[in-house]
């Protein structure tokens, strides 16, 4: 996945979808039980270039897409909102989202595709 930015930008928010494809959790709502039972989410970027990190294990958030009717699939979204410095150098930078769990260990994600941010450089200041 590629993720685009503008420099000292903090808008869009970098968001991701969680899949549910049979290989890494049952289902979603298993998923989110997990995430419910304290838990933690961070997200992590480093420079591709010289694998110096940017940002460092920072809150991520869980998000949920109302369904538009009954029936429709629940979809959940990891995300992480930018904060100017951390958009103020121009690169491509590796991105993910490590799920800490209660008894310590983690998962990190994406897990099938790699998370790269793209931070290009901006007309305004």
């Amino acid at each position: 996945m590629i993720f685009t930015i503008k420099k000292n930008s903090k808008l869009p928010i970098l968001k991701m979808k969680i899949f549910k494809d049979g290989r890494n959790f049952q289902d979603v709502s298993t998923f989110m039980n997990l995430l419910e039972e304290q838990n933690v989410i961070t997200f992590s970027m480093k420079n591709v270039d010289n694998n110096q990190y940017k940002i460092v294990n920072k809150h991520g958030v869980v998000l949920l897409k109302t369904p538009a009717t009954e029936n429709s699939v629940v979809e959940y979204y990891i995300s992480y909102k930018f904060n100017e410095e951390e958009t103020d150098t121009v690169g491509i930078y590796k991105g993910e989202f490590k799920v800490t769990f209660s008894n310590e260990e983690y998962i990190i994600l994406p897990i099938q595709d790699e998370l790269y941010i793209h931070i290009k450089d901006s007309f305004i200041q």
